[in-house]
């Protein structure tokens, strides 16, 4: 795909605090920050165990290649290191990827399930207002894929738009760090073409306390690598759920640096 990033006009205004408050996808950090201080109601009461609803899968990935519903343990490769992107720690991996990281780029993860995993965290950060455009206009480009590619483009350049007027920061500079975390994966399904799982993310919640979200990623095997599969309408709020700490057992942590 080489669908032309535009650099629109920001269509709508935020208020400071959510600006500063923004963190990985924005979409997905904003939501639970939002949620909690009370003026998001559309998933307030989501029960731990209530289903999220899915991204949509590419057209041309076969009904066969589709993963079921059947959760995997997450097993971490043995020669994991950290780097820091957007002031949030990533694993990465020699053997399961990212084997390229230049021009803070994420690329070259093994068709495995621990490289679907490092892949999607590693893409969703990348394609986060908070890395800059230098990053994600490529990354969006090249790295996502499936029916929402174009909304998710616009949702993210619209969100960076916002943002720099906000900050009043010149186009291209990265936002201020994430301020969330990754808590926890888990693997709903696997398959040699596409994987769907959820992670735990944790954020304050302005009153002291943590506020956390489970929210459904997956991705899809172009051939060569796995690509980010755009969320619902480019809206990453859409495959999210708040959840208790109790649901916090159900999700393999991130492994100690």
């Amino acid at each position: 795909m080489n669908r032309r990033i535009s650099h629109a006009a920001p269509r709508r205004r935020i208020r400071p605090m959510v600006v500063a408050a923004v963190g990985l996808a924005l979409l997905v950090l904003a939501s639970v920050a939002v949620a909690w201080s009370g003026d998001d109601t559309r998933n307030d009461h989501a029960s731990p165990g209530q289903p999220l609803t899915e991204a949509n899968a590419p057209a041309d990935v076969p009904a066969s290649d589709v993963p079921q519903q059947v959760a995997i343990e997450v097993s971490w490769p043995t020669d994991l290191t950290w780097t820091t992107v957007a002031g949030l720690g990533l694993p990465v991996s020699a053997t399961a990827g990212p084997r390229d990281s230049s021009a803070g780029r994420a690329r070259g993860f093994a068709q495995t399930p621990s490289g679907a995993v490092l892949a999607a965290l590693h893409l969703l950060v990348r394609t986060s207002t908070q890395v800059g455009p230098r990053i994600w206009e490529p990354t969006l480009r090249e790295q996502v894929v499936g029916p929402d590619v174009a909304a998710y483009i616009d949702a993210v350049t619209q969100d960076y738009a916002v943002a720099q007027e906000q900050l009043q920061i010149p186009y291209g500079d990265p936002l201020s760090p994430i301020y969330a975390s990754i808590a926890g994966v888990r693997i709903d399904s696997y398959g040699p073409q596409a994987a769907s799982l959820r992670l735990l993310i944790e954020a304050p919640d302005g009153n002291g306390g943590v506020a956390r979200a489970a929210t459904v990623v997956q991705v899809s095997w172009t051939g060569t690598d796995w690509s980010l599969i755009a969320p619902p309408r480019g809206d990453w709020s859409t495959v999210r759920a708040l959840v208790g700490p109790a649901v916090v057992r159900s999700y393999t942590p991130l492994p100690g640096r």
